[in-house]
């Protein structure tokens, strides 16, 4: 599936957080109370590309393999 920047940017809620991460979007919700960092740092990337806040703080993380389950489609550029 292809999505685009503004569909992403309708999903930013704690149960409905969406997020892309070089170029793939993910669903962050079920992943929400699992991540180390807590639910608010998760939630810094809700509803946009976060790729650079990412890599600034988890550049050594294979994002991909970690949120596979929470895959919706890649970005549309």
């Amino acid at each position: 599936m292809r999505l685009t920047l503004e569909e992403v940017a309708k999903h930013k809620s704690q149960e409905d957080a969406w997020t892309v991460l070089h170029g793939k979007v993910y669903n962050m919700s079920p992943y929400m109370n699992f991540h180390p960092g807590g639910i608010k740092q998760l939630m810094k990337g809700a509803g946009k590309d976060s790729t650079q806040l990412f890599m600034a703080i988890h550049a050594w993380v294979n994002a991909e393999y970690m949120l596979d389950a929470c895959y919706i489609g890649d970005l549309e550029r």
